[in-house]
């Protein structure tokens, strides 16, 4: 009996320059640095035959609406280099941000709401594979006091049967060592306030991912988009900055967060229109705390967010 072990684990991501045509993602190119993996190889609905029988007992039913999904969590961190690509740059294509890239200066990631890339992976697990092609996902991103900051890829695909691969050596040297989210690494700015004390900070990318499987065509889409979020933050005289009124009044103002400080190692989150939603109270250590959600609102369309790793 040949087990297969669960640590032993590669996986490859590459876009496709054609919808649901495999790209081949190779082990030397296309490697990801990724944790907390979780594949679902058949995702599907039943349709039961439903005849009529003199006895009773359970009906055969046929495999429907056959899928994959895969969700697995990178680092966030720089490049290295300015202008160089990071290597989770294709996981965040997949998601409908466009990337444009100036040598020398930094990569620019922007969302889209139209002829948004597809992405193929390659899951191998201990020498059975899964191919995912035509595949596009949601994301969420986390930056909490003290430790890495995360951003979680939630992949949907067509469907392909496991083979039995040998594992692919990966090379990853795209993935820099990532920054504690600290004071030391990271500045947040909200409304123009310098939040001196921020315990997290989450970013729902808010895709809505839809498997379009008809007659004649099967793709994976995303069909709209609503970035939203929370700050979780001490609070302070409200003199200084108040969230109430804000969110009372519908006021909108831009929100930045800087994760690094040196060149090759920044990765920078800009909103220029956060709407902020009704804050909650709450506690830590004793120390009265604001969660402050909040909505990303376009300006000018597929400007909401910007990420910038320079």
């Amino acid at each position: 009996m040949a087990r297969k072990y669960w640590r032993r684990q590669v996986i490859l991501a590459k876009p496709e320059a054609t919808y649901g045509v495999d790209p081949a993602p190779t082990g030397a190119a296309n490697a990801l640095l990724a944790e907390n993996i979780e594949l679902t190889p058949m995702d599907s609905q039943n349709e039961e035959r439903g005849y009529m029988t003199p006895y009773f007992g359970s009906k055969p039913s046929m495999r429907t609406f056959l899928a994959q999904k895969l969700a697995y969590s990178v680092e966030l961190a720089g490049a290295g280099a300015a202008g160089d690509l990071p290597g989770y740059g294709p996981s965040l294509r997949g998601c409908g941000f466009a990337a444009i890239q100036t040598a020398g200066t930094d990569v620019q990631f922007s969302p889209v709401s139209y002829g948004q890339e597809s992405v193929a992976h390659y899951m191998n697990i201990d020498g059975v594979r899964n191919v995912l092609l035509g595949a596009r996902a949601d994301a969420e991103f986390t930056f909490e006091n003290q430790k890495r900051p995360l951003v979680r890829f939630t992949y949907t695909s067509l469907w392909q049967a496991p083979t039995d691969t040998p594992l692919t050596p990966p090379t990853l040297t795209g993935f820099k060592k990532p920054l504690i989210a600290s004071k030391a690494n990271t500045t947040v700015s909200l409304f123009g306030w310098a939040v001196p004390q921020v315990q997290r900070a989450t970013i729902r990318l808010g895709n809505a991912v839809t498997s379009r499987f008809l007659i004649g065509d099967e793709e994976v889409l995303i069909t709209d988009r609503k970035v939203t979020g929370e700050l979780v933050v001490d609070a302070t005289d409200l003199a200084t900055f108040n969230p109430f009124l804000l969110a009372r009044d519908g006021t909108t103002g831009p929100l930045s967060i800087v994760h690094g400080k040196t060149s090759g190692a920044i990765v920078q989150f800009d909103f220029p229109a956060l709407e902020l939603q009704a804050p909650t109270l709450g506690q830590a250590d004793g120390i009265v705390q604001w969660t402050i959600p909040f909505n990303a609102l376009p300006v000018a369309g597929d400007d909401e967010l910007k990420i910038t790793v320079k």
